[in-house]
């Protein structure tokens, strides 16, 4: 696990296989799903004469597919648009994404008013919440053997009684198919609703479902059970949905794997032995980071998705006084918390947007002493080795702030899990309310005098910054050129002229 990162490293497996795209695509699916959108968008008022803006969004290792996909649907829709609808439909792909590949691009897709985006690939299932998206599944190869039904010889007390399956993206659709169905006839799985098979709007049925009812963005009956198996392509050490299954669901079910690219043997998780792939260790390296975020006085709180749901929980669970936004629900987390008696957490925060994340990026804010992402399931997990400062997740701050008396945190104590889905995350302060803290007159009067020396020290501008910044600055080496300096300023000169290979002065030489 040492090595866990959410983004990972993939192959073409359709041009390894040299599968035909319209069969690994399910391109005539995505025809008819489009045909039916177009149909249904050119009704909407102001739409009749308009051309249909659909993105494509593609993880970086099936871009080189992306074209060959645009013009095959190009070509399929310059046969059919005309009997079908008189409005035409414009294809064009994201050559990037704004934060994790497996989530829907609603930035970028905006910059261009789309209409609907096609998400290719890997995807972690997060309904999108301003754009109309549906998810286009890989369909990976899988073994002959699976005509045999799941091999359950080389592990003990599983079968599928007590068992529920859980596939990789690239698997989704062998549980719509007659092979599981015949082979399988007992079978009990987790299924998703709104795949390109089904109905499209995912967001809408993930409302009417239970929390209970939801593993890794799929659904399941809602029944206990005591394994998990995981439909693998390959070797699972780097597969990200099935490290985020374990890091949550391994403290509560019994964790197994199948290879479907090479066999039909279910194989136990030994994520509890000794070495770096361990579980165990991995989950004390976390718990490290809690320990480290207890000492946090500045906390920048990273928006690692706009499409993270849980915020119609959010502000039917918490007194928000309106505000509903991931980050929003953090502050008011951060403010409630404290330790040693205290309702208050007395610790600063500041909100901060940067995409994708990486270390140039961290290490432009010095002040801060730990972060807090808020990003899909699958895109929360970073190590601080990567950065040089703790980044951790919602449910791990709040292990770290909150006092074990206080009876509504007493809901978030260490668990051997770490809990990635922040709608689940939200749901657990269901009944609670956090308002807005206010410092009390000594706090503030303490403020004001602390305030009142930095601006004799350091000027005026010293009044923007929180107490914890000041202190921070004053420990800093360079403060910056100094802003009540008298010094004569220097007489302007001619600067070089020419690039930087070939100035003017050095033609004389």
């Amino acid at each position: 696990m040492e090595s866990y990162q959410p983004q990972f490293g993939q192959s073409n497996i359709r041009q390894a296989k040299e599968i035909a795209l319209e069969n690994y695509y399910s391109l005539d699916e995505v025809v008819g799903y489009v045909t039916g959108f177009i149909q249904e968008w050119s009704l909407t008022e102001g739409n009749q004469e308009k051309e249909a803006k659909i993105a494509l969004q593609f993880p970086d290792h099936l871009l080189e597919d992306s074209v060959e996909v645009t013009i095959w649907l190009n070509d399929k829709f310059n046969e059919i648009s005309e009997e079908i609808t008189p409005n035409s439909a414009v294809f064009f792909v994201l050559g990037d994404t704004s934060y994790g590949e497996c989530c829907v691009d609603e930035v970028n897709s905006e910059h261009y008013s789309t209409d609907l985006i096609l998400h290719f690939g890997r995807t972690c299932f997060t309904p999108p919440n301003r754009v109309r998206a549906t998810f286009v599944l890989e369909k990976y190869p899988y073994s002959p053997q699976i005509y045999e039904g799941f091999d359950f010889s080389e592990v003990e007390d599983v079968n599928y009684e007590n068992t529920i399956f859980l596939a990789d993206s690239g698997y989704q659709y062998l549980f719509s198919e007659e092979t599981i169905k015949t082979t399988c006839p007992d079978i009990h799985y987790c299924y998703v609703p709104g795949n390109i098979e089904t109905i499209p709007d995912l967001s809408c049925q993930r409302k009417e479902a239970s929390l209970d009812h939801q593993i890794m963005g799929r659904l399941s009956d809602g029944k206990k059970y005591e394994n998990i198996v995981f439909l693998a392509n390959g070797d699972v050490t780097d597969n990200p949905t099935y490290k985020t299954l374990l890091v949550n669901y391994s403290n509560s079910h019994q964790m197994y794997w199948v290879d479907l690219s090479s066999d039909n043997k279910v194989v136990k998780a030994e994520f509890n032995s000794e070495g770096a792939n361990s579980m165990g260790k991995f989950l004390m390296q976390r718990y490290n980071l809690i320990e480290q975020a207890k000492e946090a006085q500045i906390i920048g709180i990273i928006m690692g998705t706009l499409s993270v749901k849980g915020q119609e929980t959010g502000s039917t669970s918490i007194d928000l006084q309106g505000q509903n936004l991931p980050s929003d629900i953090i502050k008011k987390i951060i403010d409630n918390t404290g330790r040693g008696g205290s309702s208050v957490s007395h610790k600063k925060y500041y909100e901060i947007l940067i995409g994708k994340l990486n270390e140039p990026k961290i290490q432009n804010f010095t002040s801060v002493d730990l972060f807090v992402i808020v990003a899909c399931r699958e895109n929360s997990l970073y190590y601080s080795k990567q950065f040089g400062k703790p980044v951790i997740t919602p449910y791990e701050l709040c292990i770290a702030l909150g006092d074990p008396e206080s009876e509504w945190m007493s809901k978030f104590q260490w668990e051997s899990r770490i809990l990635t889905d922040f709608e689940q995350f939200i749901e657990r302060f269901k009944g609670e309310e956090l308002k807005d803290v206010e410092e009390d007159e000594y706090e503030k009067q303490e403020r004001e005098e602390e305030l009142q020396i930095m601006v004799q020290e350091y000027g005026e501008l010293a009044n923007v910054y929180p107490q914890a910044t000041i202190e921070r600055f004053r420990e800093l080496t360079f403060k910056g050129l100094e802003m009540n300096s008298n010094t004569t300023p220097a007489p302007l000169q001619n600067g070089k002229f020419g690039i930087a290979a070939n100035l003017e002065e050095y033609k004389k030489m």
